[in-house]
């Protein structure tokens, strides 16, 4: 009977299990299938272990070799660094699909060696991943150094900068040049350098380091520069094998970790200067981005938040400096070598600008379009980091039909995009002329993908406005000042260096002579002010702009007079007083100390009146925000509103009133109506009360007379 019920029980399992295991089956090959989702394209050649690490060690440029492979396995394909996988994108359209519909999945950045090594720990901005740390940091660098409003407060500085840069190489030329040749043989790309570093100091640290011409020892400092963006732009085997990384291969990483202690004993100075000044109170001018930095950072612990400056500081310096020098250098190399074009761009600047005129403003350079388009094809031809910066997968994600998995590194090689014959005619030809006629209307801000120098989407570079602005602003005043030949008239070596930046592998020697003809005789700096005749010091009835509008016949646009003990500087020329009030902004920024402003300005304590400083900066600064911000003059509109509305129903009121029968008109005397209107609305506004008006005969009359006075 058991015999019988287990024997009998069989089909009845049977029954019962083979669903199950059928089910069972099916979820397990869709599974499989789900996990076997079709993958780009490996490329061959990859090796044992290492796969494809070899291919990016070789002379060339890695650029250069991910082009070669996309020739032979197409624009999109992966490749094997050690334990990572990672996509090499090389055509416009994809790469768009990566950084707009995929943005965000590859937001972040992969953890190398140089990431931890050389940027304390992917501190810097540039190389953290993406998280709330790396977006506070961008949003700082963006409002307080990069956006538009500040690059235009700063635009003196650019100026100041390359006026000095251009004077002094001017001198350089007149001191070194010989009897026989008006010549001087000069290394540009160490020219450009200097100058984009001094600008870009002025606007974070709020110092400049002194030209290398005058002999100042700089060269360590310099080196250490060069050797980040070498040694960041390396792919390590211990980035690829993780587990060889207490080998040190190479030797890479030592250096990585001398040239970080190296930057970070410079940055160190730099902030303990910043934190003396401010302990002694001596801070001096307009805050420079340390110090600024300093104070968003003053409630976080102490040694985390001069990692933090110091980071932020030291990659902004390094990112403008390297990549605006870069492209300096590769757009004279251009002329340089199409000597047609380097013709055509300084006519235009002569039409636009004049041999007349020593400096071109950035004003001027917005009809600068030849030069603007000189510009787009170097960054075409050369954009500054030809591989971009690599990206990493959050998540996973479709691409180009293609699954992509999370840990994917992302490589978009911008060259191989900037050469595509399918978008580019002649890709490798100089030919600016492109970007005035049938590619006129792509921009290098990261909206065209099929010229993305800067990249594009949530980790573009943030500066990319900064850098606009520097190229132009110092390509066309360098090329108004100078003629440029090269040694023999021989072709320039277009050679490139390696690096995470596309820089020149060589020097750029060029011999260079002054191009304008006032260059010689308007030497400013050493121009004698004329002085006028002196005057008996009295009242006069005339007053003091009349007086001046009497002599203009005789004098120039600026002179010097003597007031007693004080001399007195008179411009009387709109762009003498440009030149005042913005190159020579900060040195005319304080007041005199004067009677009046002591013993009616509450001894110089109202803004107006007080002497340049941290008290005039901090009492502006809170009159801007709490008063005349547009923010607050809109909340305060009512009050506007109110009193302009109640001062005119009192005229119609007095109208009504001191009518006669025989005449509807009125006398009122509106001068005084004007100040009493505007009298209510400020005092509402400031103290929150108003004086009635003169008209209604109460005690304004007191008052009156003593503002006046």
């Amino acid at each position: 009977m058991d015999y019988f019920h287990s024997v009998t029980a069989i089909p009845t399992v049977a029954i019962i299990a083979f669903p199950l295991l059928f089910l069972f089956s099916f979820l397990w090959i869709s599974r499989r299938n789900k996990n076997s989702k079709k993958t780009a394209p490996e490329a061959g050649g990859a090796w044992p272990i290492i796969g494809h690490l070899r291919l990016l060690g070789g002379p060339q440029p890695p650029h250069i070799s991910l082009a070669n492979m996309a020739d032979k396995y197409g624009r999109m394909f992966t490749i094997k660094l050690g334990v990572h996988r990672a996509l090499v994108v090389s055509d416009w359209e994809i790469a768009k699909e990566c950084l707009t519909t995929n943005d965000k999945a590859f937001a972040s950045r992969p953890k190398l060696a140089s990431s931890e090594l050389l940027t304390y720990n992917r501190a810097m901005f540039g190389f953290a991943p993406y998280g709330p740390y790396w977006r506070h940091m961008r949003k700082i660098a963006t409002i307080e150094l990069l956006s538009n409003h500040r690059l235009e407060l700063l635009k003196h500085v650019r100026e100041s900068e390359v006026k000095t840069s251009l004077q002094q190489l001017y001198q350089l030329w007149n001191k070194k040049r010989s009897a026989n040749s008006d010549k001087l043989l000069v290394e540009m790309k160490g020219w450009f350098k200097e100058v984009t570093l001094n600008v870009i100091m002025r606007m974070i640290v709020g110092k400049r380091i002194p030209n290398s011409s005058e002999g100042v020892e700089q060269l360590k400092w310099k080196k250490s520069m060069d050797d980040f963006i070498v040694l960041s732009g390396k792919f390590l085997i211990s980035d690829a094998l993780p587990f060889l990384r207490w080998l040190d291969i190479g030797g890479d990483m030592k250096c990585m970790k001398k040239t970080g202690k190296e930057l970070d004993q410079v940055v160190q100075g730099w902030l303990r200067e910043h934190k003396q000044k401010r302990a002694e109170n001596k801070a001096n001018g307009e805050e420079d981005f340390m110090g600024v930095m300093l104070s968003i950072l003053s409630d976080r612990e102490e040694h985390h938040a001069d990692t933090i400056n110091k980071a932020t500081c030291l990659s902004l310096v390094l990112a403008a400096e390297d990549t605006t020098s870069i492209t300096l250098t590769w757009v004279l190399s251009l002329l340089l070598n199409n000597r047609d074009k380097l013709s055509k761009v300084q006519q235009e600047l002569n039409v636009h600008v004049g041999k007349d005129r020593l400096l071109v403003t950035e004003s001027d350079t917005k009809n600068l379009v030849y030069l603007q388009s000189i510009i787009k094809e170097t960054l075409r031809l050369y954009p500054p980091a030809p591989l971009s910066v690599i990206h990493e997968a959050m998540e996973d994600c479709t691409v180009n039909g293609y699954h992509v998995s999370a840990g994917t590194w992302l490589i978009m090689n911008l060259y191989k995009i900037h050469h595509d014959p399918l978008i580019w005619a002649n890709p490798f030809e100089f030919q600016p002329e492109r970007f005035m006629t049938t590619h006129k209307d792509i921009d290098v801000r990261g909206q065209n993908f099929e010229l993305v120098p800067f990249g594009s989407g949530r980790r573009m570079c943030p500066g990319v406005s900064f850098a606009l602005q520097i190229l132009l602003f110092t390509l066309a005043n360098v090329l108004h000042w100078f003629e440029f030949e090269t040694p023999s008239n021989e072709a320039v070596d277009m050679s490139e260096a390696l690096g995470i930046t596309n820089s020149k592998a060589t020097p750029l020697e060029v011999h260079i002579t002054p191009r304008l003809p006032g260059i010689q005789t308007r030497r400013k700096q050493h121009q004698k002010l004329v002085e006028r005749p002196s005057l008996p010091l009295r009242r006069a009835r005339t007053t003091s702009h009349k007086l001046w509008l009497a002599w203009l016949t005789n004098i120039k646009r600026i002179f010097s007079i003597k007031l007693g003990v004080h001399r007195a500087l008179v411009v009387n020329n709109w762009e003498i007083a440009k030149e005042c009030l913005t190159i020579n902004d900060k040195v005319f920024a304080t007041r005199p100390n004067l009677a009046c402003t002591e013993l009616m300005g509450y001894n110089r304590a109202m803004i107006g009146f007080a002497p340049y400083g941290p008290y005039w900066r901090q009492m502006r600064k809170i009159c801007i925000i709490e008063l005349l911000s547009n923010h607050r003059l809109n909340l305060l509109k009512h009050v506007r509103e109110s009193e302009v509305k109640t001062s005119l129903q009192q005229l119609y009121q007095l109208w009504n009133k001191k009518k006669s029968s025989k005449s509807d008109k009125v006398l009122v005397e509106m001068k005084r109506w004007f100040r009493d209107v505007t009298l209510n609305v400020i005092l509402r506004i400031v103290v929150g009360k108003r004086i009635p008006n003169s008209y209604e005969g109460v005690e304004t009359v007191k008052w009156n007379p003593k503002a006046e006075d």
